[in-house]
């Protein structure tokens, strides 16, 4: 049995792929629209940037005073162990 197609049954259902078009694209332009209201921009990187290199300034100083203290701690440590090896324990 042969379906009858006429031209209003295909003006119809380009219509409908057409809703179905405008839909999609609504649904994509809300969540483009979504998507630039919650991304960083070039001032908040810039921002966050600013903010790590301030406390790159704080523990630089605080890494080097580490370092000194190890190597002292090593110092102190070799040189005790040659002064245990000298005294009768």
């Amino acid at each position: 049995m042969k379906k009858n197609v006429t031209l209003e049954l295909i003006s119809k259902q380009i219509e409908q792929g057409f809703a179905a078009v405008a839909d999609d694209i609504s649904a994509i332009k809300e969540d483009i629209t979504d998507i630039k209201s919650t991304m960083a921009t070039k001032s908040d990187i810039a921002h966050l940037e600013k903010g790590q290199e301030k406390i790159r300034e704080q523990l630089e100083p605080l890494s080097r005073a580490y370092d000194k203290d190890s190597v002292t701690i090593l110092d102190h440590s070799r040189r005790i162990s040659r002064i245990e090896k000298r005294l009768p324990v």
